[in-house]
């Protein structure tokens, strides 16, 4: 009973995290380069507070489902799920040290008033999301045929 539980709650976040990801990679991403440069940074930190403190909570508690899974479940599905906790910290990592810097950075920044140097940080950005996004979606992958081997 607690294994399917759990197999439904990591199927679903991982299904959110990369979701969402995917979404902003097809529809945001594309609309952040159309805006000029003083409309990114506004709108970019507005989308900043819509998605904190919830995707960081939404990765950390699927950490935490993918490591109970693999100590529940035999091999080979314990290995996946190992795998499956493996690409969820890497889509942290990149979203903390990647995208989430650059953020911080926006933050600071007066979209009404950008300084005459200022570095447009949208090519970078972009390349960290794609990555996270990826790992993001390889995670939904492995977990889901991790869950289809425990039957």
């Amino acid at each position: 009973m607690l294994v399917g539980t759990l197999s439904v709650a990591v199927l679903v976040t991982t299904g959110l995290i990369a979701g969402v990801f995917f979404d902003v990679a097809i529809a945001l991403v594309p609309a952040f380069f159309k805006m000029p440069r003083s409309r990114f940074v506004y709108v970019n930190n507005k989308l900043v507070d819509g998605y904190h403190p919830t995707m960081p909570i939404l990765c950390s508690s699927t950490v935490l489902v993918n490591l109970g899974l693999a100590v529940l479940t035999p091999a080979p599905s314990r290995w996946l799920f190992l795998a499956g906790t493996l690409l969820i910290v890497g889509t942290m990592f990149v979203s903390e040290f990647g995208n989430m810097r650059i953020n911080r950075r926006l933050l600071k920044d007066d979209p009404e008033n950008l300084p005459r140097g200022w570095s447009d940080p949208r090519r970078r950005w972009r390349g960290f999301h794609l990555a996270r996004t990826a790992l993001a979606l390889l995670a939904v992958v492995v977990n889901a045929t991790a869950v289809a081997l425990v039957g």
